[in-house]
């Protein structure tokens, strides 16, 4: 096992977070979650180095306290990946049915004038997906080129991601930055037509960077600290800031069977300036808490890698403490017209359970799937996803980075 894979190997549980209540952007991800593939040698063992190809399908259910914010979503994805020099590239395309369940209550200028139209409640997008990766035993580097959803009522910008990590005998550290789409409602994700002005407006973009840092002090103990600071832009909506820290501590249990089987504690903290949690106009429609501080116990299985079938396994139980601030019902002229959205508090658990699982059907034929459930004070959030894979050449087992991914809310 080379040095990257071994680094690795002790870091898996860092990404072992809490369910979400609402729904954050992805906030300070475990740097060993991003990465897939486990290390240069490992990914190149039994056609991991060659072409493939596949789909499938993936299903998202959220519900919340707002009607207006529930969010379902069905995709359909078709990739290609294989290596390029000594770059791994995965080019992907995914059609997207997205719905916001039902549209009740104060939408846009909604009740503020006669209405032109019915409020939205559906929009049917695309987008594409060109990811870069590149390992080596002491750096990794990803580049990812996309764009917000091609068809929604507001036109689509492009979107990406760039991160590094370098590892070190006892120490690896990295950073990102990034600018990619809020997928927490039909108004954050693809934007909405007002029904009172027939003016569009939502498609939130998250634009910022993060740093994380991870400590091997002793054999199977992992000490990682990270941030994550971003602004918050979309079309006729107000400007908004984030900032998110966590410190986790994870120690490797490592049973026979298993890559890694890790344990330990968790603390989270998240801050936005304003709360746009709303669906009147200027807001958009995304979980943006005063603050959100979580403190919990995770769990992070991983069954041996190269065998015919590989299961991964997480769960999450953590305290949390949310604060959203009033906010005006429209930021137009000072926010003084129109009145206010009364503050809240909440407290309460929060959980996230989850599976990925692929198993090899044949030498050239591998079926993989992923099922997420996550729980919050007066949210939950539920996932599913099913895939088939070609490798173009015979394949003996499976690995890590086979495990299927969501394309609207990332294990990794």
């Amino acid at each position: 096992m080379t040095k990257t894979a071994a680094l690795l190997s002790a870091l898996a549980l860092l990404s072992a977070g809490p369910a979400v209540a609402q729904s954050l952007p992805e906030a300070v991800p475990d740097l060993a979650e991003t990465l897939g593939d486990l290390g240069g040698s490992l990914s190149a063992l039994a056609g991991r180095s060659d072409w493939m190809a596949g789909g499938g399908i993936e299903q998202r259910s959220t519900n919340g306290t707002k009607g207006e914010g529930n969010l379902h979503i069905t995709a359909q994805r078709a990739y290609t990946e294989g290596m390029v020099d000594d770059w791994r590239l995965t080019l992907m395309v995914v059609q997207a049915e997205v719905n916001s369940g039902f549209t009740a209550g104060a939408i846009g200028r909604r009740p503020a004038g006669a209405e032109q139209s019915g409020p939205q409640a559906e929009a049917d997008v695309v987008f594409p997906s060109l990811t870069l990766r590149q390992e080596n035993d002491d750096r990794t580097t990803v580049l990812r080129l996309t764009s917000t959803p091609v068809g929604g009522s507001v036109s689509a910008r492009p979107a990406g991601r760039v991160e590094t990590t370098l590892y070190g005998s006892s120490v690896i550290v990295g950073g990102r930055l990034f600018a990619e789409p809020v997928v927490s409602s039909l108004l954050s994700y693809t934007g909405m037509r007002d029904p009172v002005s027939g003016r569009s407006w939502g498609r939130v973009m998250d634009m910022g960077g993060g740093a994380q840092a991870i400590w091997l002090p002793w054999d199977g103990v992992g000490i990682g600290l990270s941030g994550e600071a971003a602004a918050l832009q979309g079309q006729d909506v107000k400007d908004n800031t984030r900032f998110s820290t966590r410190l986790d501590l994870s120690y490797d249990l490592k049973p026979e069977g298993f890559d890694h089987l890790r344990v330990g504690p968790f603390v989270s903290y998240a801050t936005f300036a304003k709360n746009l949690s709303h669906y009147s106009w200027g807001h958009g429609g995304y979980y943006s808490p005063s603050q959100d501080l979580r403190e919990g116990i995770g769990i992070d299985a991983l069954t041996t890698e190269g065998e015919r079938w590989q299961v991964e396994a997480k769960a999450s139980l953590a305290l949390t403490q949310a604060e959203e601030e009033a906010a005006p019902r429209y930021w137009e002229n000072g926010g003084t017209a129109g009145g206010v959205y009364q503050g809240s508090s909440t407290e309460g658990l929060s959980t996230q359970v989850s599976l990925r699982a692929s198993a090899l059907l044949g030498d050239h034929l591998i079926l993989s799937g992923f099922s997420r459930y996550q729980a919050a004070p007066q949210y939950n959030d539920i996932a599913v996803g099913a895939f088939l894979t070609i490798p173009f050449s015979a394949r003996s087992g499976v690995f890590s980075a086979d495990l299927p991914d969501s394309v609207f809310a990332p294990f990794r």
